[in-house]
């Protein structure tokens, strides 16, 4: 007989075990492995799975990694023209305007403060053909092993270098 064994709600396992009284080994039956249901399989086995990318956006302190993420998530529609609002507001009111970008993976108010990430942000964003999470390292020397975890964490990185004149030339 067929026996169902709820794993989770919504997902059960069956196990093709047939009751028999003549079994004279029953450690041999607590170890039947249970069949995954066929509609599961499918389902895995489809196209129709997402694919995910974890992207960590790295590089020296003050080349505007915070501020290009922010800008990302604002251009993905992932954050709001209104709250892109408030925050440049705040961030004027602290003398801070330029940092209102950041504002959107820099949520820590000494992060606020100081201008400059400590822990690495971690963003969603649900795209057309794939899931994206975007991870925004600290470039402040002292806070390498934070950007080392993030970085540990990514499928891939993205570099970002200062352009201005006498930055890095």
């Amino acid at each position: 007989s067929n026996k169902k064994a709820s794993i989770s709600p919504g997902l059960s396992v069956e196990s093709n075990k047939k009751s028999s009284n003549n079994n004279t080994n029953s450690q041999e039956s607590s170890q039947e492995i249970p069949q995954i249901p066929t509609t599961i399989l499918q389902h895995l086995q489809s196209n129709t799975l997402r694919q995910h990318l974890s992207l960590v956006i790295l590089g020296h302190v003050d080349t505007g990694k915070s501020t290009l993420t922010g800008r990302l998530l604002l251009q993905l529609q992932h954050v709001s023209s209104r709250l892109l609002a408030k925050y440049q507001k705040a961030s004027s009111q602290i003398g801070k305007s330029s940092f209102a970008l950041a504002w959107f993976t820099d949520e820590d108010e000494s992060e606020r403060e100081r201008g400059v990430t400590i822990d690495v942000g971690t963003k969603f964003a649900r795209l057309d053909k794939c899931d994206l999470t975007l991870l925004d390292a600290p470039g402040h020397r002292d806070f390498v092993p934070n950007m080392i975890s993030g970085a540990a964490s990514a499928d891939c990185g993205l570099l970002v270098v200062a352009a201005t004149t006498g930055e890095f030339e």
